[in-house]
């Protein structure tokens, strides 16, 4: 008996195994999350606006410089403990270049900014709330100098375009390897 006659052990009528179906599906779903992923980069590239330079990042000392950091955000980045505006320099708590990439903030804005932080940190730290509240101030501080935050879309698609090539890539790779080590790619 053949693998597709009925009656073999794991026969579907057509010759499709369990297995078969498995692979195309997971096949399917590893290309759609490429194209899918591929397609929400490419409309991101074509919407996005100019970048928003009234941002406000949160981190801790230590951690607000250097590579993966808050220190990419364009705008201020505060401590979480104490809303204090952090520094990135040699030698740890001697001056240095403030954490982040500048942004359009005047002196009397940056002071608003950091006296709002620091009063809500006053009782133990920054909280989710106190932090919108801070970047709650710096957007309304950037639409009275006429810029906008990015729109939703263009928020998503800047975010779910690199998870979709990802998990495409993680399937499809998943696939092969998982193919490649039971010998299914090896059968007639």
């Amino acid at each position: 008996m053949s693998g597709g006659e009925s009656g073999s052990p794991g026969s579907r009528p057509g010759g499709f195994r369990r297995a078969d179906l498995i692979v195309v599906i997971t096949c399917c779903l590893g290309l759609l999350a490429l194209l899918g992923g591929g397609a929400s980069l490419l409309v991101h590239h074509v919407i996005k606006g100019p970048e928003f330079p009234y941002g406000v990042g949160f981190s801790t000392k230590g951690e607000s410089c250097g590579s993966g950091s808050d220190s990419s955000v364009r705008g201020l980045v505060l401590d979480r403990g104490t809303g204090e505006l952090l520094y990135c320099g040699v030698v740890p708590g001697l001056s240095g270049t403030p954490a982040g990439k500048g942004g359009g903030f005047t002196g009397d804005e940056t002071a608003r900014v950091i006296s709002l932080a620091k009063s809500r940190a006053a009782e133990g730290g920054l909280s989710e709330d106190d932090e919108s509240a801070v970047t709650q101030l710096a957007t309304d501080i950037g639409r009275s100098h006429g810029y906008a935050p990015p729109p939703l879309a263009e928020r998503l698609t800047g975010s779910a375009g690199p998870y979709g090539i990802g998990v495409g890539l993680v399937l499809l790779v998943g696939l092969a390897v998982w193919g490649h080590s039971t010998g299914y790619m090896d059968r007639p």
